[in-house]
């Protein structure tokens, strides 16, 4: 589910309407989606969830909403049909919203496209997003925006033969809830997440690391203090990190009877791949302290300092399957206008030809592209990996 549509949802359902009315002088019935609210962050949010579409504006300085000037966003035409098509599975069901959305939809299907200028070749853009309210939606919502960002609207800062990044930014989850599925939605063994945890922890630092954590959290430590463990030195690895870890380390702050914050310092992280596995790494770990100091969780705070984001052309695949964004990728439009879906689209094509064209595995010389082939035959002859959920993760690894 995604959280942010579903937020959306909800918002429209308790601050907006949804009108069938006439336009133009054929006098054509259009569905309009409307939303106002005296809180601009309220507004922005919603806007941000559904792609930045339709005119958002101040209007009345007084009226019903009372003194404060209320923020209006509107959206007709072609972009109340997509927004609605976005936002129809969360409607509840039986009320007048979502009657009238379906209405507006059946209206706006049955109605050729030629008829005017189509508005879906601009994606769901988020822009430079940060703040998240989980783990869970960083995770998704950081994917989405720099899958649909340009040099213009800054979510994407340099664009490269295989990804495209972005720098030095700070994320921050209100909350740890993290759903994760790495067998399915990342296509990835269980070893994987083995050789990840041995790869950046060692055992000892990694007991210390939670009992100072833990003596933080229960206020046996110094008001205020912090506690820091590095990840492992990866130099045995030295042609895979030849520019140094990926991740560097953790850090630990909070009281118990505060909100306790983890935070994650990594140099690079494929976003889309063994980024959503890095989560997974911190997760467990937050999860470990509040075991300690009696704390679910899910009400950690978490921080995410990260050096560059990147979206692979390929790797990302697995997870862009996933989440249901591969439809977007047959749009000519949509790979004109955002240099990840062109750059995606590219490996993709070449993946799917291979198929098509029967080309032997073997024949692929380079490793990774190979993998991810591998994997995309056996995802569409439904020979799907075994499923390995977040919650069934552990530190055992260290163990063995």
């Amino acid at each position: 589910m995604d959280t942010e549509l579903a937020w959306a949802a909800a918002f429209l359902e308790g601050e907006g309407s949804i009108f069938i009315r006439e336009s133009g002088k054929a006098k054509t019935l259009t569905p309009i989606v409307v939303v106002n609210n005296t809180d601009r962050r309220l507004i922005e949010r919603y806007v941000n969830a559904i792609g930045g579409l339709g005119s958002t504006r101040e209007w009345g300085k007084k009226g019903n909403l009372g003194s404060k000037p209320s923020i209006r966003n509107v959206c007709s035409f072609r972009q109340a049909q997509t927004v609605l098509t976005m936002l129809l599975p969360y409607l509840t069901p039986k009320t007048i919203k979502y009657e009238r959305a379906v209405e507006g939809l059946e209206l706006m299907n049955g109605r050729s496209r030629a008829v005017a200028r189509v508005p879906s070749t601009v994606g769901p853009e988020l822009g430079r997003v940060s703040n998240f309210a989980t783990m869970g939606e960083l995770r998704h919502n950081l994917v989405q925006s720099m899958l649909f960002g340009t040099l213009e609207n800054r979510a994407i800062d340099y664009i490269a033969s295989v990804d495209v990044i972005r720098y030095a930014s700070i994320y921050t989850a209100e909350s740890m809830e993290y759903d994760l599925d790495f067998g399915r939605e990342l296509w990835l063994n269980r070893s994987r997440w083995t050789m990840l945890v041995r790869q950046y922890l060692d055992l000892s630092e990694t007991r210390q690391f939670i009992d100072r954590a833990a003596d933080i959290g229960l206020g046996e430590g110094k008001r205020g203090v912090i506690t820091m463990m590095q990840a492992r030195n990866v130099t045995r690895e030295s042609r895979r990190h030849r520019w140094g870890a990926c991740v560097l380390g953790f850090t630990y702050r909070g009281l118990r009877t505060q909100q306790p914050v983890l935070s994650m310092h990594s140099r690079v992280s494929y976003v889309a791949y063994i980024g959503a596995l890095d989560l997974a790494l911190a997760y467990v770990l937050a999860r470990e302290i509040g075991q300690r100091i009696e704390v679910p969780v899910e009400e950690f705070q978490f921080e995410w300092h990260l050096g560059a984001a990147q979206l692979h052309a390929f790797k990302s695949l697995p997870l862009l399957y996933s989440d249901g964004w591969m439809p977007y990728f047959e749009r000519e439009k949509m790979r004109e206008r955002y240099p990840a879906i062109k750059l995606i689209s590219r490996w993709h094509d070449q993946i799917v030809q291979s198929t098509e064209d029967g080309v032997p595995l073997e024949t692929i010389k380079y490793g990774p592209l190979r993998r991810v082939t591998r994997r995309y035959r056996e995802y569409i002859n439904e020979d799907l990996l075994p499923s390995v959920t977040v919650d069934q993760l552990g530190l055992d690894p260290l163990y063995r």
